[in-house]
């Protein structure tokens, strides 16, 4: 039987911090054309989506919890510089900060995917592996061709995470989601002849 892990309430203090500070910023502080509303329904706030992301990293048990620490509280802040005028709070580690920024920028086009992929440390792809997983989830307002681009950016993303980390349960579900989005792009095209 293994031993209990020594209790720290450091860390979750901070966590919980760090999610008031982004649900509030983007209810509260969103930048002219935002709503802080998910596309799925125009109705669901945008937070739900830095939870769900740094959720599902916090859990992700085979991880050591540096990286998940680090990961979640920077999945509740990578869209914040770019949704909102909120400045990053001024008590997050610096690795948080430099994850935050690495973070920053649109992965909408193809090109952008690439560069993803060539360019970003792994554990920028990692943190970007659970927040498009989540935006995918998302994705009835994508076209078809906007469906097929992300899917593959996807496939593509688990399969650059599985090699540096291993087969996460991340890796899982973004695999299993951007195949059925695949075939979903497809039964699209075939509809509209």
């Amino acid at each position: 039987m293994s031993e209990p892990h020594q209790r720290d309430t450091n860390y979750a203090e901070l966590f919980q911090r760090c999610v008031d500070y982004a649900m509030t910023a983007h209810l509260t502080r969103t930048k002219p054309g935002k709503d802080g509303l998910r596309f799925l329904d125009g109705q669901t706030p945008f937070s739900t989506h830095l939870l769900w992301s740094a959720s599902m990293l916090l859990q992700e048990s085979v991880l050591p919890s540096e990286i998940r620490h680090s990961g979640a509280l920077a999945l509740l802040f990578h869209d914040l510089l770019e949704d909102t005028d909120a400045p990053l709070p001024d008590y997050l580690p610096a690795e948080v900060v430099d994850l935050v920024k690495a973070m920053t920028f649109d992965c909408s086009s193809e090109k952008e995917w690439e560069r993803l992929s060539l360019e970003a440390a792994d554990s920028v792809l990692l943190c970007k592996l659970y927040e498009k997983t989540n935006t995918l989830l998302d994705a009835c307002w994508m076209s078809r061709r906007q469906l097929r681009s992300w899917c593959l950016g996807i496939l593509n993303l688990a399969d650059r995470v599985e090699g540096h980390y291993g087969t996460l349960n991340i890796v899982i579900v973004a695999k299993n989601l951007g195949r059925h989005g695949l075939a979903r792009s497809r039964s699209r095209k075939e509809e509209n002849r």
